[in-house]
């Protein structure tokens, strides 16, 4: 137990009463004086009239009466002292220190010089209570006193008592005197030691307390420091999903545009390609038109892999399997200079993606790093099964607790830095020469991944490599066997209506129809077929486009439906950001056709529909 925690014992609580009681209040630096004045008071008037009954006594008897009226006065200005509290500090002190003085005075001329004890106690109080000038003063007037007296001839042999009455009562009477100053000056000075230790002990405790504050602070700081590069990475976050988000509508709209132009270019194409021999000599120059066409649609899908907006359909799939299944044109894609290794870990979970985009990302990302290592190396493509616990992932991420698949996809390349590696999935960014890429592989595996659930994260270090990893939620349902090759399309004799407000698409999906033995009603905005509708004819498939002025496809349909006709439905959009398209299409309600599409691929979905056993 520390000094400090000890209880105190009888001696030390009647000097705390005795000090630190006061009605001065604490006992503090600029205090403490006010204390020592009250306890000297305090100490003259309890033991100073225990010792002025002997005292005057022994004087009456000895005929002293000089001692006995200084007593008496001594004895009543410190009864007046400790009661005129409201007469203010410094005349109390000096008025202390002069009674003092003048007992110590009368008794060494009436007693001798054993009363020196009053002087040394005059001295000693009016330095705790005036000051050491007052000190100084104190002894210089101590040793002019005692020096008149000498000469006067009032004094003796040193230490020698001029008066002695016969029996010890003299010596008891000058012991307890000598003990009342004794009391007084070891108390006096025991309460300025006190509160200089209390001082001392209070300075310490407020070091040890700005201490730990300073290591609080330091400790707060950190963690607002923390809070600040969390809180500036989560802005840089938003700031770039916004942009992304921006250009993503920038590019499904573009990608819009450009599919209907598309459409007609590729789908005539095609149909020209059929019409003309063999042997015409205009048969490449169509071919060359078609060959860019689709290069160009290629980009479009791009365009809406990265924006989210294409129309995908998962399906459960075996990742192992979908990886092994592309091998072979993986060897061809990325060349011999790269070597391929995979690490398919056994029972792994399966995913629920779309295949074909599934696909696309693993190429994509191949392709990456294909280039990222112009002279050889090795890509590595791995899958495992992960289990995220809370707060676990990365907050860009984005990925809730549970079970996921994770596909990495790494190379030995020239790794990236920093500022590249934050720019990587913005669309149209490439650090390629040009003529050497598009910019739009890494944002569309980006979109995919996203639009899929997943997420993504890329670690890079320049001269070493990079590493791409992905995670996609695992499923418990059963893999969905490849689907078996498309037979013939079989011509049909049902009435389609066909509803397009861009007039090249719309001629196109007419002759294509009609070409293959379907009985077309073409309309160029919804009212219009609603007229048509209304009109009858045994209509039992509205192929629409999504996005149309006035009465949207979507809206076609449900005024459709609400004449309780049980006609089926295709929908066809050159972007999908449609939500009511995305519901039927999950739910397996109504069809989809992505612009740009063949006239093969439509004549084929409309079969397809036909034939669909109602839901």
């Amino acid at each position: 137990m520390s000094e400090d925690s000890r209880p105190p014992n009888r001696l030390g609580r009647l000097l705390d009463r005795l000090s630190f009681a006061s009605p001065v209040g604490e006992s503090r630096a600029e205090t403490w004086r006010e204390n020592v004045l009250e306890l000297g008071l305090r100490v003259c008037v309890v033991l100073g009239a225990v010792v002025y009954v002997p005292s005057v006594a022994v004087a009456v008897q000895s005929e002293k009466w000089v001692v006995t009226v200084v007593d008496t006065v001594a004895l009543a200005a410190a009864v007046a002292l400790h009661r005129a509290r409201s007469a203010g500090y410094r005349f109390r002190a000096v008025t202390f220190s002069l009674v003092l003085y003048a007992l110590g005075v009368a008794l060494l001329v009436e007693v001798g010089p054993v009363s020196q004890i009053y002087l040394f106690g005059f001295s000693v109080i009016a330095t705790l209570l005036l000051g050491a000038r007052v000190g100084v003063l104190a002894v210089a007037l101590n040793a002019a006193s005692l020096l008149i007296v000498g000469l006067a001839g009032h004094g003796a042999t040193e230490m020698a008592v001029s008066w002695h009455p016969t029996g010890p009562t003299a010596w008891v009477v000058i012991t307890m005197n000598f003990v009342l100053v004794n009391f007084l000056l070891v108390v006096a000075v025991g309460v300025v030691l006190a509160t200089l230790e209390r001082i001392a002990r209070h300075e310490r405790e407020a070091r040890d307390q700005l201490e730990r504050e300073r290591a609080e602070l330091v400790a707060a700081n950190a963690a607002l420091d923390h809070q600040m590069r969390e809180r500036q990475s989560l802005e840089d976050q938003l700031v770039q999903a916004r942009k992304m988000e921006a250009v993503g509508q920038l590019a499904g709209g573009v990608a819009h545009d450009f599919n209907n132009l598309l459409t007609v270019i590729n789908g005539y194409s095609e149909l020209l390609l059929h019409a003309l021999p063999e042997a015409d000599d205009s048969r490449a120059m169509v071919a060359q038109v078609r060959d860019a066409g689709e290069r160009a649609a290629k980009l479009t899908r791009q365009l809406l892999a990265f924006g989210r907006r294409q129309v995908l359909a998962p399906q459960v799939l075996d990742p192992n399997a979908a990886v092994a299944s592309i091998g072979a044109l993986l060897a061809r894609l990325i060349g011999e200079d790269v070597r391929i290794a995979t690490v398919l870990r056994p029972g792994v979970d399966r995913i629920r993606v779309d295949p074909g985009q599934f696909e696309q990302v693993v190429l994509n990302l191949a392709v990456n790093a294909r280039d990222a290592m112009p002279t050889g190396g090795c890509l590595t493509i791995e899958t495992v099964n992960l289990d995220l616990t809370p707060g676990e992932a990365p907050a860009n991420w984005e990925a809730p607790p549970g079970a996921y698949v994770g596909l990495l996809v790494s190379d030995t390349g020239c790794g990236m830095t920093a500022e590249v590696r934050s720019r990587i999935f913005e669309p149209f960014f490439t650090t390629k020469e040009p003529g050497k890429g598009t910019g739009l592989g890494l944002s569309t595996v980006f979109g995919i991944v996203k639009q899929s659930d997943g997420c993504i994260d890329v670690y890079s270090e320049v001269g070493v490599g990079t590493c791409f990893k992905i995670l996609f939620p695992a499923v418990a349902d059963p893999a969905r066997p490849p689907a078996p090759d498309a037979p013939p399309v079989r011509r049909g004799a049902e009435t389609v209506l066909l509803v397009e407000d861009e007039p090249g698409v719309r001629g196109l999906a007419r002759r294509a129809l009609e070409s293959h033995g379907y009985r077309v009603l073409a309309a160029a905005n919804g009212a219009d077929a609603l007229r048509l509708f209304a009109a009858g004819g045994g209509i039992e498939l509205v192929v629409t486009d999504v996005v149309m002025p006035g009465v949207s496809g979507r809206e076609l349909v449900e005024q459709i439906r609400r004449t309780g006709a049980a006609v089926k439905v295709l929908y066809m959009s050159g972007y999908t950001d449609d939500a009511v398209v995305r519901h039927g299409i999950i739910d397996g309600v109504d069809a989809f056709l992505q612009k740009p599409f063949s006239p093969m691929a439509l004549v084929r979905k409309v079969r397809e529909v036909l034939d669909a056993r109602p839901g």
